[in-house]
């Protein structure tokens, strides 16, 4: 699936061009370390393979929503995030 104008819309990372192929295996997986100054958010993270014509196939995405355990029992155990709280993810 062509990735180009969501790459436009993005945030992204790139390597070097690499000398040889690569074989992904297993689960790819994103760790992140976060803050945020709004009470809601959503991270997306996508691994897209870009060939030479900067065509970007999209190889697996993930989203996370941002969500901290409760500290008093609710009806669903989360509580918003609060702003600036600090912590890591992986997806």
């Amino acid at each position: 699936m062509e990735q180009r104008l969501e790459d436009a819309l993005s945030e992204c990372w790139e390597t070097a061009t690499l000398k040889e192929p690569v074989a992904v295996l297993g689960f790819a997986e994103v760790r992140l370390q976060l803050s945020c100054d709004r009470p809601c958010a959503q991270v997306a993270a996508r691994l897209c393979d870009i060939f030479p014509n900067g065509e970007s196939s999209l190889i697996t995405r993930g989203k996370f929503t941002p969500r901290r355990m409760s500290s008093h029992p609710t009806t669903n155990d989360y509580d918003i995030m609060m702003p600036v709280d600090q912590f890591v993810v992986c997806f």
